[in-house]
């Protein structure tokens, strides 16, 4: 691994470095990452590690730079349930 990535504190993700970023940036033709901490606390894994009764949340930004959050509520997963998603 490089030494631009590290095992964050709580060691469930990875920390990455400002070449890491550009590279990316690069490869995908972006032109900016907004960090969501920074901006708002966004958290995108309702019922976190099945151990927190948390909601998510999604922030959507259009051109114009309106934006609105979409709430994501856990869905309880019963022994059985079967979800059926479109393709």
């Amino acid at each position: 691994m490089s030494k631009s990535w590290s095992m964050n504190h709580r060691e469930v993700s990875y920390t990455f470095g400002p070449e890491n970023v550009g590279e990316f940036l690069r490869k995908n033709d972006m032109d900016l990452i907004c960090n969501a901490q920074q901006l708002a606390i966004i958290f995108s894994a309702p019922n976190y590690c099945s151990d927190f009764d948390n909601a998510g949340a999604l922030i959507s930004v259009d051109e114009t730079l309106m934006y609105c959050f979409q709430i994501l509520k856990h869905v309880d997963r019963r022994p059985g349930l079967m979800i059926k998603r479109g393709i």
